[in-house]
């Protein structure tokens, strides 16, 4: 199974620890597994999420500069 892009995202912290590079949260909520033995994930697509991961970190940093925080 190729795992969708758009049911993966990267996040910073899981259960209080914050790897350097973050986690890779695979949502499974609404994907059929049955008879999967093997996901996929293709890497470029996961460089691509974590380059919109730092794009969101940086647009997050700047709105709290701007708001005086």
């Amino acid at each position: 199974m190729i795992f969708p892009k758009s049911k993966m995202r990267i996040i910073e912290v899981h259960d209080g620890k914050r790897p350097e590079q973050g986690w890779l949260e695979l949502n499974t909520a609404s994907v059929d597994l049955e008879g999967v033995s093997k996901i996929y994930i293709n890497l470029d697509e996961l460089e691509t999420l974590r380059k919109e991961m730092g794009q969101a970190s940086e647009a997050a940093e700047r709105a709290r500069k701007l708001l005086g925080g």
